[in-house]
Order: structure tokens, then C-alpha cells, then sequence
């Protein structure tokens, strides 16, 4: 049984790779490569190879670096596509302030965990080639958006089949943390009184799942479904991003979806459905919390005001960050050096220690001129989307480290993709003039 849990992720992959490399009408064979990468990322470490040493390999990540590397040099993409790499030039050169040169080849952290400056510039590299390769193929025929966003979704689903399994097994006392350590990261099982939790985490980190779960609600919109399909959908991803008990996934698709509301062209006639929506969750959970003593026990436990453990963590991260950037003008303002401070759980934060103010209002002024081009969009569903998607990005980073997932630029690419580029729109206004 647990043979076949292990190797279930590696034949879904497998049946996937089968299914979108075959020929189709208008859809060249590297493009059918990108969907196939698309599709696998939400599976993350269920794709499992028994080697001592690759437990925590991600199979999706090098498949996504490969083909971003690989396009950068083999596709024709377009100029203003490539100008995303520009992002890693700050990290690059603020290799050359590291405390210590050696950190640049492996550096100890907290915990007994090591890492490399050198090594992080090119996973930010690998992952900003794949942001330009799926951007570039989206301002060529938008047409794809639904066919990656479906990828992406159905990838969800696979890897959510497989999570349930693994539920139900630790529920029931067949599986242990340890036995799901090689497809995962940091398993965490509860105790309670009707049996063993699982927080669902399938092939991810603890709180990585529960930000591909919100990615595959906002992309529904892309996906073009029927309206009992996309209902069906919804409500089984709120029940596993519950599930999750990731409390900052929770908040951050929260503000996603009530920013993107604000999109919708006749916004006071979306509200009775919005209330309708939030009624009908509320009432589920309440239900729920009523007839189910273990599950009021998660509830209560994740919305208490209560630091906890983890919260405890987070706010001494964060005060190491803050006393560490005032010990010079200099620290204050470039930063430590790239990969000094991974673990932080605060995208912002971790800016400011490793890059200083310069690279954190460099962060704040791309995201800021980024919504304003997005509010600019034709009120829709689409920019509703682009909104949701953006906005769950910036709302999530507050609480967890999302720059070296490759689901995060992958959304990236679909918020930019949507946009014209600057090129054209100048030229539309001077047209139009």
C-alpha cells in the first residue's frame, strides 16, 4: 500500500506527460512541453524517485527550470519579455558585500540547515526563464491562458487525490509522518479524539499547498468551465484549503477574492451573491463545528488570537531582521547579501535583510506600477482574475517565503500576460490621439 502511494504521483506525471506531448491542432511540441510542466507543479514532491539523497528533490522545478533555460536560448522571445531577468541583477551584485565570501558556495541557518548564495542566483534564474517562457507564449495567443490554467487546475486536483488518500490513511493509523517523509515536507499529524489529523500537504512544504490550492480557485476564472463544474470545484478546494490550516493562505485568498470582486464590471449587483456565498461557507462550518467535535477543535485552534509556536517563531525572524538592518547605514541600505535570510516567512522582510531599502523599494514600486497597469485593464472576469491573483501573491508574502516557488512566477506570468505590453499601449494612446 505504501509502495503504491509512493509511486502514484510518478505515474500520474508519467500519464500526463503521455497525454499532452500527443500532436494537437495548433499547439506546437514545446509549447506541449510548458503545459506539461504547468500540470506538474501543483504534484511538487509526490513525483518520487527512492534514491537516499532526492526525498526532497522537486522533479517539477528542474522540469520548469530546464525548459526556461532551454527557451531562453532555443525559443524567439520577444525583448520585452527577457527584460524580467533584470531581476536578479541586484542579488547578483549583492554577492559582493556577503560578511563572508564562502557563504556565496554554502551557509549555515538556524536548524542545521545549509545553503548557498551562488546556488539561489540560479534557482531565482532558472525560475525567472520559465516566468519569460510562459510569458512570451501568453502575449502570443492569450488562447492559451485557458489551456494552462486548466493544466494547472487539473495538476491541483491529481495531487489533492492523492493528499486524500494519504488523509484517510493517517487517519485511520496506516501511515505515519515518517512514512509520508519522502512526498513531503515537514509533515504535521494532530492528535484527536476520533483519530490522526493530517494537515494537507501533499508532495509540498507545510504551507505550500494551501497557496497552489487558492492559485487553482482564482484560476477557475481562466478555465472557462461550466458554472456546476466550476461550483463543484470551489467548493472542494475551500474544503481542502481548510484542510491545510494554513491561516495566512486563508486570510491572503480572502482580500483575493474580495479585491477581484471590485473588478467585476456592476459591482453593487455582485454583492447579494457574495453575501449568498459567504452565508452558505458559514454556514457548512458551523455545522460543522457543531456536530464534529474534532473539527471545532481545528477550528478553534486556528482562529484563536494565540500566537502559538509558529507565530512565536515568526516575530523573533522578524525582530532578527529588524535589529540586524540598523547595525550600519550600509546594512540598511543593500542588505546582507543575497540568501542570508531564507527562513523568515515574510517575502518584504527577507528583501530588506538581503537587499536593503534599495531592494525592497525596488519591490514595492514593480508591484505598485504592477496594480496600477492592472487596474487599468477592462473591467471583466479576466481582470478579476488578474487581480485575485496578484493581490493573493502580495497579501501571502507577508506570512510565508514564496520567491524560489515556482508556482509564484508561474502566476507572475499569467498577471503579466495579460497585460499589453508597453509598447503597444503607447502606441494605442498616441493612435487614439
Amino acid at each position: 500500500m505504501l509502495n503504491a502511494l509512493y509511486f502514484s504521483g510518478t505515474a500520474i506525471s508519467l500519464w500526463l506527460l503521455v497525454t499532452y506531448l500527443k500532436p494537437q491542432i495548433g499547439v506546437s511540441l514545446s509549447t506541449r512541453f510548458v503545459i506539461f510542466s504547468i500540470s506538474i507543479i501543483p504534484l511538487g514532491k509526490l513525483i518520487y524517485f527512492p534514491i537516499p539523497g532526492f526525498y526532497g528533490l522537486k522533479i517539477p522545478f528542474l522540469i520548469s527550470a530546464l525548459i526556461g533555460i532551454l527557451g531562453i536560448f532555443l525559443f524567439k522571445l520577444r525583448v520585452s519579455s527577457t527584460r524580467i531577468l533584470m531581476v536578479a541583477l541586484l542579488p547578483v551584485i549583492s554577492c559582493i558585500w556577503l560578511e563572508d565570501p564562502t557563504w556565496f558556495y554554502l551557509h549555515d541557518y538556524y536548524g542545521g540547515q545549509t545553503d548557498s548564495a551562488g546556488l539561489r542566483i540560479l534557482v531565482l534564474a532558472a525560475l525567472l526563464c520559465y516566468c519569460i517562457v510562459v510569458l512570451d507564449l501568453l502575449r502570443r495567443d492569450p488562447n492559451l491562458r485557458q489551456i494552462f490554467a486548466r493544466a494547472f487546475i487539473g495538476g491541483t486536483l491529481y495531487a489533492s487525490f492523492i493528499g486524500v488518500l494519504i488523509a484517510l490513511g493517517v487517519w485511520m493509523g496506516e501511515f505515519t509522518a515518517e512514512d509520508i517523509f519522502p512526498i513531503s515536507v515537514d509533515t504535521h499529524v494532530i492528535d484527536l479524539a476520533g483519530g490522526h489529523f493530517y494537515r494537507f500537504n501533499p508532495g509540498a512544504n507545510v504551507n505550500e499547498f494551501s497557496m497552489v490550492i487558492a492559485f487553482s480557485i482564482i484560476l477557475l476564472q481562466f478555465a472557462n468551465y461550466s458554472k456546476f463544474k466550476t461550483t463543484l470545484l470551489v467548493l472542494l478546494f475551500l474544503i481542502l484549503e481548510f484542510a491545510t490550516l494554513t491561516r495566512g493562505s486563508w486570510v491572503a485568498l480572502l482580500f483575493a477574492v474580495a479585491v477581484a470582486q471590485l473588478a467585476k464590471p456592476a459591482v453593487l449587483n455582485k454583492i447579494p451573491k457574495m453575501f449568498l456565498w459567504s452565508g452558505v461557507t458559514l454556514l457548512v462550518f458551523s455545522l460543522l463545528y457543531i456536530s464534529n467535535p474534532d473539527i471545532a477543535h481545528l477550528i478553534d485552534s486556528r482562529t484563536s488570537l494565540e500566537l502559538g509556536p509558529s507565530g512565536i517563531e515568526r516575530i523573533k525572524f522578524f525582530g532578527n531582521v529588524l535589529s540586524g538592518v540598523w547595525e550600519s547605514p550600509f546594512r540598511l541600505m543593500l542588505g546582507f547579501g543575497w540568501s542570508t535570510n531564507l527562513y523568515v516567512h515574510n517575502v518584504y522582510l527577507q528583501i530588506l535583510y538581503e537587499l536593503g531599502l534599495l531592494g525592497l523599494l525596488g519591490l514595492l514600486t514593480s508591484l505598485a506600477v504592477l496594480y496600477i497597469r492592472v487596474m487599468c485593464l477592462k473591467a471583466g472576469g479576466d481582470k478579476a482574475a488578474v487581480v485575485g491573483l496578484l493581490t493573493f501573491m502580495c497579501v501571502a508574502a507577508l506570512t510565508h517565503h514564496t520567491l524560489f516557488h515556482a508556482q509564484t512566477w508561474l502566476m507572475l506570468a499569467f498577471v503579466l500576460g495579460s497585460l499589453p505590453t508597453l509598447k503597444i499601449h503607447i502606441r494605442d494612446k498616441i493612435s487614439r490621439a
